[in-house]
């Protein structure tokens, strides 16, 4: 029973870098984006909620060091039903703080250790309420989320610790477990 508990708390963090737009002859900058994904069961548990956005405030802390500019962006991955099909597809809305519409495009927001949690917490809160609302009528209705994704980025130098210590000098890609 233990070992099903600790399977269903353990999540994976999907790691990418990418050459920088912001590199230059002289200097070397890397992307690093972390894809964590969080499924249903942690989005409605709160207790488990607010653990594992702890985990991740202090994996993005200490990866990054605290000493560049980190940005995140939170969306609900979930599945649409059609009215009179019944067929259905999946879809990508965008959270955030006081604005949900998954027609519009949101912007990434600035990381800050201490605001984290405190933050995301509430926009989690009855989620499956604000991915149902599209802010039209239409034939399409909410059914089910699927999950919800956190999304986070960086600008770093090439001698940053997280490329060695995530595995990103040699590789484009890395997937690990959320500590």
């Amino acid at each position: 029973m233990a070992k099903l508990q600790e399977k269903q708390h353990q999540l994976n963090v999907d790691c990418k870098r990418y050459h920088s737009p912001k590199s230059r002859q002289s200097a070397k900058f890397y992307t690093v984006i972390y894809d964590i994904k969080l499924p249903t069961h942690i989005v409605h548990d709160p207790e488990l909620r607010w653990n594992t956005l702890e985990r991740i405030r202090n994996l993005l802390y200490q990866d990054f060091n605290g000493g560049v500019s980190v940005f995140f962006q939170i969306s609900g991955t979930y599945l649409l039903v059609h009215s009179k099909s019944e067929k259905t597809t999946e879809c990508v809305g965008l959270i955030q703080e006081d604005i949900f519409n998954p027609l519009i495009n949101q912007e990434y927001e600035l990381f800050d250790r201490n605001t984290f949690v405190d933050k995301v917490f509430p926009m989690l809160q009855n989620v499956e309420e604000k991915l149902g609302w599209t802010g039209k009528d239409n034939k399409w209705r909410f059914d089910q989320l699927q999950y919800i994704n956190i999304n986070c980025k960086s600008i770093v130098f090439k001698s940053h610790s997280i490329l060695r210590n995530r595995n990103l000098k040699r590789e484009l890609q890395n997937t690990f477990n959320l500590p």
